[in-house]
């Protein structure tokens, strides 16, 4: 595995980790205050069922790192019991707006991968058990197509699509279709 993709994964990880601190408070909370509704800011179909994300991590769609000209984009969803879906799209040698090629996680290119947890409050290694986690595997899988990008505020908008393989088995295969994202990128670190 690619260091940037064990990077991203264990960035992923920490995202959901943080949600499920964030939701242990929120449930705890008896103040009767409602969390924020998010709008959405990653939508796609999965598996040809429509998916949108309503969490931000540090009010992003995802992180820039310019040292290694990467950009996370990153949607995470969180059901009412806990459950929760990720998608991460990681391009690599990111240059603004234009089409990425996503390809499979060990050849250092830009790849994706999809994270399903039946409960994402349970502990590291409760999660490293019950997580599915499908990646792109083979050149091609994917594209994503940044259609704009500011860099002075961090706003950047595209559209993705992606095949993504479970890890362990070969035969679990998930398309990730009419993918969308905007929003604003921080800076990683």
């Amino acid at each position: 595995m690619s260091l940037s993709l064990v990077s991203s994964v264990r960035t992923g990880l920490r995202r959901l980790a943080l949600l499920a601190l964030v939701l242990g408070t929120a449930c705890s909370d008896t103040t009767g205050v409602q969390p924020e509704t998010v709008v959405p800011h990653v939508t796609a179909n999965i598996g040809g069922s429509a998916w949108a994300a309503n969490y931000l991590v540090s009010l992003a769609v995802g992180d820039l790192y310019e040292a290694e000209k990467r950009v996370d984009i990153v949607g995470l969803e969180i059901a009412p019991n806990h459950a929760g879906r990720q998608i991460t799209l990681n391009l690599l040698n990111f240059a603004g707006p234009g089409t990425y090629s996503l390809g499979a996680v060990d050849t250092n290119g830009s790849s994706a991968y999809y994270i399903s947890s039946p409960d994402v409050r349970a502990s590291p290694a409760v999660r490293s058990q019950q997580d599915a986690i499908y990646t792109s595997r083979r050149a091609g899988a994917g594209t994503v197509t940044i259609t704009s990008y500011s860099p002075a505020s961090g706003e950047i908008a595209g559209s993705f699509s992606v095949e993504v393989v479970r890890s362990g088995d070969a035969t679990a295969v998930i398309q990730i279709t009419n993918g969308r994202f905007a929003g604003r990128i921080v800076r990683g670190t």
